[in-house]
């Protein structure tokens, strides 16, 4: 940042005065030549343009005659502000503003300073001009006073530009080892950078990578988790189902219980039933036996009738009659005794079958009764293990369906995570973009650095 006038405070711009010996008198005598040095100013700064326009390096810096003339502008004003003794605030801003447009044109202190020895020189002459001397004096004076100005001009120009080339070269000494200092720590600065970039990349690609596996392994247990919780509702239901089977295995099986019981019963009753059957047809047995003893003797005593009724002749035909009668009643009764007895035996026979059957049903009924036992105790114990099983596949379909939604909200994170990495990823390339930038600025400014 440029100073402004105002910093030139008055303490030093005193000192200054102080120095050089510009008093209260000599401002007096500045303001006294003012008015005839006015009038002569023009005629200087036109010989004075005159003068350094003949000079290549310096007719350069202006573009045209209105350049020219605007510049005579410019000094005619600040010389007259010289002029008038006066050195506050206003001649301190036409000083900075000709020494900044000096330095804007990079102007030497040889050309500089030997410009003032021309304008100083046109102003002995102007001030001579008012002395009431000879002319040969006038003459004599200004080419002795020219040749003294010129000279102390000369020393001071040389001076100054000896104290400015010094101060160049150890500027420019400093600039290289600021520039290699500077190069030295900006490019291993840009190294490191370039490394620390190169690795985030590799960590956002890493990233990147490990959260597409993720997400694939992520995605694939979602699959799986969903597979899973379908898998146990199915399971569910079929337990479920399974669970009311075996309720109405259990209930079938108290039904078949009771109905062995029942049959139990039953077949103890027709076991008393044909029991007494048997009995019965062992008394009819008998009793048949009984009749074909009678039937015998009857058949017996008809047969000694007809013998007696034969004996008898015609007062015995009415009794032989009823002796063929009973006879026959006899034989009759004979053949129904003999019929019954068989049937009876056959009854006894099926009887005793039936007993044997009666027996066997008695003893698969007594198995069957066991295995009813059996089966009611299994299942009781499966209805606890189904209803166990249930209990366990709800708890699972509930975690299922828990993990269904960890993994969706893992899937989320690791998609946000994603997102980041390859945020992380392109600011990587930028950072290495801004890297390049900034070490093609560097290069830039240590060239401006090293070619002043």
């Amino acid at each position: 940042m440029q100073d402004r006038p105002e910093t030139q405070d008055h303490l030093s711009i005193q000192e200054r005065l102080n120095f050089i010996g510009i008093d209260d008198t000599v401002k007096e005598k500045l303001q006294e030549l003012q008015p005839d040095l006015a009038d002569k100013l023009p005629e200087i700064l036109h010989n004075f343009y005159e003068h350094i326009v003949s000079f290549p390096a310096l007719a350069e810096l202006f573009r045209d005659e209105s350049h020219i003339e605007m510049a005579k502008g410019a000094q005619n004003a600040h010389w007259n502000s010289i002029l008038t003794g006066e050195y506050g605030p206003e001649y301190l801003n036409g000083i900075q503003r000709i020494g900044l447009a000096h330095h804007k044109l990079n102007l030497e202190p040889r050309w500089y300073v030997g410009g003032y020895a021309i304008i100083f020189q046109g102003l002995i002459d102007a001030v001579l001009s008012r002395a009431d001397i000879g002319d040969e004096t006038r003459r004599e004076l200004s080419s002795s006073i020219r040749a003294l100005a010129l000279a102390t001009m000369l020393d001071m120009e040389l001076a100054i530009s000896v104290y400015i080339d010094e101060g160049k070269k150890e500027r420019t000494r400093m600039r290289e080892t600021l520039a290699s200092e500077f190069r030295e720590n900006v490019t291993g600065t840009i190294e490191m950078l370039n490394v620390s970039v190169g690795d985030i990349s590799k960590v956002a690609a890493d990233i990147r990578a490990a959260m597409e596996q993720g997400c694939k392994n992520c995605e694939e247990v979602a699959d799986a988790a969903s597979s899973a919780s379908g898998s146990v509702s199915a399971i569910a239901a079929a337990v479920e189902e399974m669970s009311q089977s075996v309720k109405e295995i259990n209930h079938s099986s108290n039904n078949t219980d009771n109905l062995v019981k029942e049959s139990l019963d039953r077949v103890r009753n027709a076991d008393q039933t044909i029991a007494s059957l048997s009995e019965a047809a062992d008394k009819i047995g008998d009793f048949v036996s009984m009749i074909g003893d009678i039937a015998s003797q009857t058949n017996l005593l008809a047969l000694n009738a007809t013998i007696e009724a034969a004996r008898a002749g015609e007062a015995g035909k009415g009794f032989a009659v009823v002796a063929s009668e009973v006879k026959q009643l006899a034989t009759q009764s004979a053949r129904a005794t003999e019929d019954i007895t068989r049937q009876i035996a056959e009854i006894q026979e099926k009887t005793k079958h039936a007993v044997d059957a009666i027996a066997s049903i008695k003893t698969t009924i007594a198995s069957i009764n066991e295995t009813s036992a059996a089966v009611a105790a299994a299942t009781e114990e499966q209805t606890a293990v189904t209803n166990e099983i249930a209990r366990n596949a709800e708890l699972a379909s509930s975690q299922t369906h828990e993990v269904s939604g960890q993994v969706g909200r893992i899937l989320e994170a690791s998609q946000n995570v994603s997102e980041r990495s390859e945020f992380l990823d392109r600011t990587a390339r930028d950072l290495e973009e801004r890297n390049q930038q900034m070490r093609e600025a560097t290069e830039y400014f240590l060239q401006r650095m090293q070619t002043g």
